[in-house]
């Protein structure tokens, strides 16, 4: 199993290319070992990678420049990522997957 490196939350102020690269590889990486919205999706608990998780996605989704450089990297380490990937934060899973009132209860 490959592993998942962390995006220090700093990076992004650093390189935000660099950083969109990291995050892109975490992303594809767990696209490859089925993490996918249909099974929960990837739960980070953290809310800065979280942030940065997401922004890399935005960024995918929407500017074709940046998404044709990460894609290009990402195929150099053998990866690829079609966007498949949920992130979602343990709140969110907590209010949308169990509820309210089933956490009340416990």
């Amino acid at each position: 199993m490959t592993g998942i490196a962390v995006v220090p939350p700093a990076y992004m102020a650093i390189s935000e290319l660099k950083a969109f690269a990291l995050s892109a590889r975490n992303l594809a990486i767990a696209e490859k070992q089925g993490v996918s919205a249909d099974i929960g999706g990837l739960v980070t608990p953290c809310a800065a990678c979280y942030l940065v998780l997401n922004k890399t996605q935005k960024y995918l989704a929407e500017f074709p420049e940046i998404s044709k450089k990460i894609n290009g990297a990402l195929t150099a380490a053998n990866l690829s990522y079609k966007g498949s990937v949920k992130v979602r934060h343990p709140l969110d899973v907590l209010i949308n997957d169990f509820g309210v009132e089933k956490i009340r209860r416990l």
